[in-house]
């Protein structure tokens, strides 16, 4: 594989916030606090010595958790690492996700592996331990339930509702079948289903199976894998859970935050709401909103709590309260000592909305970084490029664009070489004759701009006519080309975003997780193209 990089501006897919963060806009930093760089993480290890962590229970919940699985020696080393106050977390964080999900899922946990290996190397006298965070209680159904892969579409058939972490994956025997079938007969088709078979067929729950498929991935790089849907680590942050529930502060705070970065252009990523907690039980997972008299309300359930009596599941079952995308990732940095959060553009968006919450519950606030993004052009896609004179870095042009580049390129040599310079010697000779007749006399200035301007609609026509004319002398090419941004671009979107990593592991196998991890640096700050 050979990886080449451009500048994420340059293929249109990313947001004007993202866009300047990397550019290490000023007008960000107090929204980001700080920048991608080894300043701010080096102003992060120095400002995390001062906050408290309950590492031994961190530690010993993490094990409770890994308890059946097999472990790496490197897992068991990094969970003892957590005990020392020298070892710090480069995390990041994802819902459960079906089979992988699609290839950025993968991306995310090789760069937090790849940051912790070059934060070692930057700071020697200190350890980082890489984090996948788990977020086993969102239950967007319609993104964890699906994946695709070459192009094809496989949901899971549940009527299960709630936490998806806690699911039974019972339900998902037939669509693993499907997925075995359709990953092909190679050695490294068999290899994959072999992976989703372990994780999927042997385990009960979707956090469960999640958990095997990072461990059997990354788990020989130290990979640990955070289940946030955890009574004891919930524990650890109880009076966060109060203050929301009885003082409530991130809802002010979020929105002043959200008007600021609209002030500046930037669209917010997440909601607030007045209480950001939901209430969590098996096959229910909803709202928690304050009545007149002061009871506490699940939205859309029979179940009402007094004051006294929240106050009561806070203390006794703080597993059944769940953060939503405000406090969470308040949550996840209250538990872990993180100095790097790795996430997509929106994770970091709202990231951004959050910071004033972060220092309102004086927890520490870590450096933001944006995840590598990956395009792949293999095999087939690159001769076809070549064959149809499309530079690599033109592939994310619009189809539009695309077709007039080709059509130029191969048009009737006498109209590519000369339309342009008649077309700019006819506007400039009428241009001089439009002088000499309001000179001549004034009142022609109307009728001669009214006829300038016909002028350029007639070049306009037979510009339109002649294109139309080529385009259809090369419909192939121009077939080609729409096929070829089909493929390349499903649904009009990033690669990364739609497919899962199968149809790369079917080509490269487990070297492909070695190569995201070695090559793909998000310190670098570029957008990655990986070829043949």
């Amino acid at each position: 594989m050979h990886f080449s990089t451009i500048d994420y501006s340059e293929t249109g897919f990313f947001s004007q916030l993202v866009l300047d963060y990397l550019k290490n806009d000023a007008r960000l930093s107090k929204f980001s606090g700080g920048y991608m760089d080894e300043v701010t993480l080096a102003n992060n290890l120095n400002a995390i010595k001062g906050k408290n962590y309950d590492r031994n229970a961190l530690s010993k919940t993490l094990s409770n958790q890994y308890k059946n699985i097999d472990k790496e020696e490197i897992i068991i080393n990094n969970l003892n690492l957590l005990l020392n106050e020298k070892t710090y977390c480069v995390v990041t964080a994802h819902q459960p996700i079906i089979f992988g999900g699609p290839l950025y899922f993968i991306l995310k946990i090789a760069n937090t592996i790849q940051l912790a290996r070059q934060f070692k190397q930057q700071f020697p006298q200190y350890d980082f331990v890489p984090i996948y965070w788990m977020g086993g209680e969102d239950h967007d159904m319609e993104e964890i339930g699906t994946v695709k892969m070459f192009g094809k579409v496989y949901k899971w058939d549940t009527s299960q509702s709630g936490a998806s972490g806690r699911m039974s994956i019972e339900d998902l025997e037939s669509t693993l079948t499907q997925i075995c079938d359709v990953l092909g007969s190679s050695e490294h088709a068999k290899q994959l289903a072999a992976i989703f078979q372990d994780a999927y067929q042997e385990k009960s729950s979707l956090k469960d199976a999640t958990r095997a498929l990072v461990n059997t991935l990354f788990g020989k790089y130290g990979v640990l894998v955070v289940d946030g849907d955890d009574a004891d680590l919930k524990s650890l942050v109880q009076p966060i859970m109060v203050k929301e529930l009885f003082e409530p502060q991130a809802y002010d705070l979020v929105k002043d935050t959200s008007s600021a970065l609209e002030s500046l252009g930037y669209k917010p990523q997440a909601t607030p709401r007045n209480i950001n907690l939901f209430y969590l039980e098996d096959q229910v997972r909803a709202r928690i909103e304050r009545a007149d008299n002061g009871d506490f309300i699940v939205v859309g359930t029979a179940y009402r709590f007094t004051t006294s009596e929240m106050l009561s599941l806070v203390h006794t079952h703080p597993e059944c309260l769940s953060p939503n995308v405000i406090l969470r990732p308040l949550y996840q940095q209250a538990i872990l000592p993180a100095v790097a959060f790795v996430g997509g553009g929106g994770e970091l968006a709202y990231w951004m909305q959050q910071k004033a919450v972060f220092d309102c519950y004086q927890v520490h606030f870590p450096m933001l970084v944006l995840r590598t993004s990956l395009q792949p052009v293999f095999g087939n896609q690159h001769k076809k490029l070549d064959k149809l004179s499309i530079v690599l870095q033109d592939i994310f042009l619009d189809v539009k664009t695309l077709e007039k580049q080709y059509i130029l390129q191969h048009a009737n040599n006498s109209f590519a070489e000369v339309f342009d310079a008649v077309k700019e010697n006819l506007l400039a000779e009428f241009s001089k004759l439009k002088r000499i007749a309001i000179e001549t006399d004034v009142t022609l200035q109307g009728f001669m701009a009214a006829e300038e301007k016909r002028l350029e609609e007639q070049i306009k026509v037979v510009t339109a006519k002649i294109e139309k004319s080529e385009k259809a002398k090369h419909s192939v090419a121009i077939d080609q080309i729409h096929n070829l941004k089909g493929g390349l671009f499903p649904n009009n979107n990033l690669w990364e975003r739609e497919e899962s990593m199968a149809a790369l592991w079917v080509r490269l196998g487990p070297k492909l997780i070695e190569a995201f991890i070695e090559s793909l640096d998000p310190m670098v700050k570029k957008f990655y193209i990986v070829t043949d």
